[in-house]
């Protein structure tokens, strides 16, 4: 396998220097980050030519963000991209976790606890949209809104994905992994939450939710 790990990236300009700084530190892998119009520039010269970066001129969203990882990535000949998110809320010494796992696998997926640690609300979306994307796939997907994900790189892979912000994470479950030999494995990951307020906004969140697995049925 040759592994990217992409970090999409808005106004974590502190959070993500050291997130970089003990990625570097854990494993030899590029990386690549995505600066989705930050208010300031993040500046990430001072890692050296181990660490590369795409800023978007305006906030395009996350789920662009990665397309645009995806498709650096595939342009430089990596066979696998690892995702992770900017604001330490998924914990960098699990890398290793997704870099071991059998090229085999389709996906990879980081499985957070849901126990107090995480936010009632959220135990309650997670494993609604989990049950409904795992529907969908005919697999069981045991934690459908971790970011925390290895990813196997193919050209075709993401031409169906319109999606351009945290919906693509669901869009990308149901159109890769909805093959009868698509193959996802689950790694144990913990629970972290800071003080920094969600990007995600419940209802609209819900609504285009709502609307993402009604195209995908009516695509079928």
């Amino acid at each position: 396998m040759n592994i990217i790990i992409i970090i999409p990236c808005f106004n974590d300009n502190e959070p993500i220097k050291k997130l970089i700084s003990q990625l570097i530190e854990l494993c030899d892998l590029n990386i690549l980050v995505i600066d989705d119009g930050s208010d300031s520039h993040i500046n990430i010269s001072s890692f050296g030519d181990r660490v590369a970066i795409i800023r978007n001129e305006s906030n395009k969203g996350k789920g662009y963000s990665l397309r645009m990882g995806f498709e650096y990535a595939l342009s430089n000949n990596y066979t696998h991209a690892i995702t992770i998110d900017a604001d330490m809320q998924h914990d960098p010494n699990c890398i290793n976790k997704f870099i071991e796992i059998s090229d085999n696998f389709n996906m990879v997926i980081g499985m957070r606890s849901f126990g107090t640690n995480m936010p009632i609300h959220r135990r309650f979306s997670n494993n609604v949209t989990s049950m409904i994307i795992s529907l969908m796939c005919r697999k069981r997907i045991k934690d459908s809104q971790s970011g925390y994900r290895r990813y196997e790189l193919k050209s075709s892979a993401f031409n169906g994905c319109t999606e351009d912000g945290f919906q693509f994470e669901s869009e990308i479950l149901i159109d890769q992994l909805k093959a009868d030999n698509a193959l996802v494995q689950h790694v144990s990951i913990p629970t972290l939450y800071n003080d920094e307020k969600s990007s995600i906004n419940n209802a609209s969140d819900t609504y285009k939710f709502i609307k993402l697995i009604v195209r995908k049925i009516f695509a079928r």
